[in-house]
């Protein structure tokens, strides 16, 4: 989220690469730190879609991953959707949080449209097809 410092951030990662495989390393000393509402409301991502990560070569029909084309990624990331944090959850301190975990969480629509945008690239949606089976639409399993 960018509320840490990159160096901090290398520090924690060559600590815990430094450990040998035989050595526990169960917690990596980061500075305690806390932030205000709007810091942690501030950053923005950019979306990506994974399968926009490759292009279809229709010379050879096969599709190539550019992941390593900075110049294609970077348009990709530039004109990519871009998010926001739109609210924060904590449970209340007396409560169990067992059923709520730490993370980023996404809205049921923003997973559908991704999941729907990669059948359409597979070629396996269409105006008369379901994205997702491929199938025609009111077909069932």
């Amino acid at each position: 989220m960018g509320l840490r410092s990159y160096d901090e951030l290398k520090s924690v990662i060559s600590e815990l690469s430094s450990a040998s495989t035989d050595e526990s390393v169960s917690t990596v000393s980061i500075e305690d730190a806390s932030y205000s509402y709007d810091q942690l409301m501030e950053p923005t991502f950019k979306l990506v879609n994974a399968c926009d990560t490759y292009q279809y070569e229709s010379d050879y029909g096969v599709w190539t991953d550019k992941t390593d084309d900075s110049s294609y990624m970077t348009n990709l990331v530039e004109n990519g959707t871009t998010l926001h944090i739109v609210g924060i959850v904590q449970p209340k301190s007396a409560t169990d949080s067992a059923t709520l975990s730490t993370g980023i969480y996404y809205t049921p629509a923003l997973t559908d449209g991704l999941i729907d945008a990669a059948a359409k690239l597979a070629g396996r949606a269409g105006p008369d097809r379901q994205p997702r089976r491929g199938r025609p639409h009111g077909q069932d399993l």
